[in-house]
């Protein structure tokens, strides 16, 4: 494994805010291998091709858990390029009928605490956006 990257987030979990590490790195097979590690020394691994895959899984596997991320907003979604060159850390802040722009972009792992949902929810969002036409 090359270069392992770390970040702080907040969460919330049992009802009690508080901050989570966030351990990424790119491995020599091109897949993201990311670890969070929560305040009481649990921790949970997973590994995909990027990192916005690996925290849906995350976000997933704990749905009792409140990500307090921009990668957790109904309308935060990567785009293909976002996903190969960027390993999945950025994703467009995305408006129904608007296209997507450079100036769109946030860090997956910045703080919000706005419209947070389940990847389900957020993988419609992004499905409708597609499918609604764009000025």
């Amino acid at each position: 494994m090359t270069d392992e990257k770390h970040i702080q987030i907040t969460l919330i979990r049992q009802g009690k805010t508080e901050k989570a590490e966030i351990y990424f790195e790119k491995t020599e097979t091109d897949e993201y291998h990311l670890k969070i590690l929560f305040g009481n020394n649990d921790s949970f691994e997973v590994t995909d091709n990027d990192c916005f895959n690996c925290f849906c899984q995350i976000r997933d596997h704990f749905t009792d858990i409140t990500f307090l991320c921009k990668g957790a907003k109904e309308n935060v979604y990567p785009s293909r390029m976002a996903r190969d060159m960027g390993g999945g850390l950025v994703a467009y802040q995305l408006t129904i009928g608007k296209h997507a722009e450079q100036k769109d972009l946030v860090p997956i792992f910045d703080f919000d605490d706005e419209n947070i949902v389940s990847t389900k929810k957020q993988e419609d969002f992004f499905k409708t956006w597609l499918h609604t036409p764009r000025k």
